[in-house]
């Protein structure tokens, strides 16, 4: 779980700096500057989108454990 609170506040400081940048290039209305924030958020998408299906793998497998545990209490009863 601290793995995937690290990725959550790594993601939210990408974002708030993908932000920045896509807002001053869009408030210089210059197409290339424009051109190139598009550019540079492509990276840090990416990794957004591998932390959150590492994430999303890791909560699939605690809740199946739960689920599992859950259903073998309710068997012994």
């Amino acid at each position: 779980m601290r793995e995937c609170q690290a990725h959550c506040q790594e993601t939210t400081a990408s974002i708030d700096h993908m932000m920045t940048t896509m807002s001053q290039a869009q408030q210089s209305n210059d197409p290339t500057q424009m051109r190139e924030a598009l550019e540079q958020a492509q990276k840090p998408l990416a990794t957004m989108k591998d932390h959150i299906a590492q994430c999303m793998n890791k909560m699939s497998m605690m809740q199946q454990m739960q689920g599992g545990m859950g259903s073998h209490m309710q068997q012994k009863k």
